[in-house]
């Protein structure tokens, strides 16, 4: 900072940035030297956030899986510029929550680089420094898309096979491996005179 005339009356600096940085460096040094080796090979996507939620670092699953090009792509970035619209609000918060000092666990929907819908199980823990202070959020995600997809599949198809069955004009019933009763039409119900909550998981023979 300059007078009027040009003589040097002091220097202006910003103490908080750097200050955020050196900590964030300083967690994810601890982190390499004591976790390296786990932390890269886990089957989970592993991360390190700053107290505003943007990445400092993530693990070669958590690249591969949401379709990040390289650690690069994502440094300094928002956690929030990958949640889908309809849940930014809902994973801000969580975000919020932990960097006042609470671990989290929450389900969210993210959008890729390469436009594909991804499903995520994750858990925020907070990170302190030697003085209790919160100086970054930990992250450690598992990828639900296939569980998800897998899930609404067979829920479709049991539905659509049993709309059918409903309507044939023949008793059916039908077990599982364990000779369970998991499903039987009206046909049959009125035949034998029972109700779906009689029979339901009762051995068939």
């Amino acid at each position: 900072m300059r007078c009027k005339d040009g003589k040097l009356l002091g220097i202006v600096g910003v103490a908080r940035d750097m200050r955020e940085k050196r900590a964030a460096e300083d967690a994810l040094r601890a982190l390499g030297e004591k976790y390296q080796n786990v932390v890269e090979n886990a089957a989970d996507c592993i991360y390190l956030l700053d107290t505003k939620g943007r990445f400092v670092h993530a693990n070669k699953r958590a690249l591969m899986l949401n379709e990040f090009k390289d650690l690069e792509f994502i440094l300094e970035r928002s956690f929030l510029d990958f949640v889908t619209t309809k849940h930014k609000e809902i994973v801000s918060n969580y975000i919020e929550k932990t960097r006042m000092g609470e671990a989290v666990q929450f389900h969210y929907e993210t959008m890729t680089p390469k436009r594909k819908h991804k499903w995520w199980k994750t858990t925020f823990i907070p990170l302190r420094d030697g003085n209790g202070r919160v100086v970054n959020i930990l992250g450690v995600s598992r990828d639900l898309t296939v569980e998800r997809e897998s899930k609404a599949k067979a829920e479709f198809f049991k539905e659509y096979s049993e709309n059918i069955l409903e309507k044939v004009p023949i008793s059916v019933l039908v077990v599982n491996r364990t000779g369970q009763i998991i499903f039987a039409n009206n046909n049959f119900l009125t035949k034998m005179k029972k109700n779906e909550e009689s029979i339901l998981g009762q051995k068939s023979f």
